[in-house]
């Protein structure tokens, strides 16, 4: 089965949970390489690009599972792959090892425009530690 890399409302006791289907969780994991992480102001989900539009670069926290094929249909669509975001293969780490794993990620510029647009107005707002579970978790909404 797949490994996917979930850093928002997909992780364990969040709303989207439910969409990975019976998959098995292998742990918590982070990014090996930086992200930019930003939500919404008035919505409970974030999002992640490779592009540096905002200062803060940071490796992501999440949870890594092994998901059946079927998930990864229905995740692609909720996701919105590939027009929204596009699922892409990353590494991901912990202290005991690393693997590869599939991650949804914000690349089309149109969107990403509308999202600097927004980080100026605090439509968007950057989580600058990347870990999206704990960010909200401490009430930074």
């Amino acid at each position: 089965m797949p490994l996917v890399f979930v850093f928002g409302t997909e992780r364990r006791g969040l709303h989207n949970h439910f969409r990975l289907g019976p998959a098995s969780p292998l742990g918590l994991y982070q990014t090996a390489e930086p992200f930019c992480m930003i939500t919404p102001a008035q919505a409970p989900f974030p999002y992640i690009t490779r592009n540096r539009i905002h200062p803060y670069m940071s490796n992501i926290v999440g949870e890594l599972y092994d998901v059946p094929e079927a998930a990864i249909q229905a995740l692609d669509t909720f996701e919105g792959h590939p027009t929204l975001a596009t699922r892409q293969m990353i590494k991901v780490q912990n202290p005991f090892g690393e693997k590869y794993a599939w991650v949804y990620i914000i690349v089309e510029m149109q969107v990403l425009k509308a999202i600097v647009a927004g980080l100026q107005t605090s439509v968007y707002t950057p989580v600058p530690h990347g870990d999206w579970a704990e960010w909200i978790a401490l009430g930074s909404r």
